[in-house]
């Protein structure tokens, strides 16, 4: 299914992984206080199935980054310990945030950016081919009629915009708490604990 791949899209693909992991670590990093002691999963197996459908973000999980859990028919990604899909994962697993999480945000700027970061994934993907956003295309799209280098433009821009949303959360004290409390990889993914 993804043999042979030009460069270029290699390429982009990688622009595109390194995006989603610098999305999800910081985002993590907000919302890990409220989700990693909720008891409520706020996961959808609709959402992983968007995962397994959508041809860009398999190529993602396929090529660009290996490992994560297996697919449960039941569960989606979803494991006790939470979302095992480390790359490919839909763009409204970043954008979803909660009641608790929003209530625990302490001043208007630092939601604005923080949500503004939620959204990097659907602005990168946005119009990828006319309107239509780049997780919807199917492998022929992908690989004949998008313009890869206006995908990767726009991918840039929003890596761009990635390092100012960070530098401008990094202004509030409460994530320079989070920061210092979890400098190592906690195993955290986003998703509660059933």
């Amino acid at each position: 299914m993804f043999s042979e791949f030009p460069p270029s899209l290699l390429m982009t693909a990688s622009q595109y992984q390194l995006l989603e992991h610098k999305t999800r670590r910081l985002i993590s990093l907000v919302c890990f206080p409220s989700c990693s002691t909720c008891k409520t999963v706020c996961c959808n197996k609709a959402f992983c199935e968007e995962s397994i459908n959508s041809y860009w973000l398999s190529f993602i999980r396929h090529v660009v980054s290996c490992g994560g859990g297996q697919y449960d028919e039941v569960n989606g990604w979803l494991s006790p310990h939470g979302c095992q899909l480390p790359a490919g994962r839909p763009p409204v697993c970043y954008e979803f945030i909660c009641n608790k999480i929003l209530t625990a945000v302490s001043s208007k700027p630092f939601w604005d950016c923080f949500k503004s970061l939620t959204m990097l994934l659907t602005y990168a993907g946005e119009k990828a081919l006319g309107n239509e956003h780049l997780i919807t295309l199917s492998r022929r799209q992908i690989h004949t009629k998008i313009k890869l280098a206006k995908l990767e433009k726009r991918i840039v821009k929003a890596i761009d915009l990635y390092h100012e949303y960070e530098k401008t959360l990094f202004l509030f004290d409460e994530i320079n708490l989070l920061y210092n409390g979890l400098r190592h990889d906690t195993g955290f993914t986003l998703v509660t604990h059933k």
